[in-house]
């Protein structure tokens, strides 16, 4: 019988409000199923669903994820990051 077991990728989407950990310029940072929301801000509808388009992008690439953002924002910049521009596009 296969085990089912709850990894930071599976599970329900959480919502959590941090006072810290989200930089300057984001209201919102997404981490696994977890989207790190700024304490005092509130996720639009369409900000929300820029996030989730990160949650199902960590759910495909798993620990690679942040590498490859990293990588992408180096060579080209957060305007042509290929994750970000696909974010963009289902707000």
């Amino acid at each position: 019988m296969a085990r089912w077991r709850l990894t930071p990728f599976s599970g329900p989407v959480r919502f959590v409000r941090v006072p810290f950990l989200i930089p300057f310029w984001a209201v919102a940072q997404t981490w696994g199923r977890f989207i790190l929301v700024k304490r005092g801000h509130t996720l639009t509808p369409a900000q929300r669903q820029h996030e989730m388009t990160h949650v199902a992008q960590w759910r495909k690439y798993k620990w690679r994820f942040p590498f490859l953002y990293l990588w992408e924002n180096i060579r080209h910049g957060r305007y042509r990051n290929r994750f970000e521009i696909e974010a963009w596009q289902h707000e």
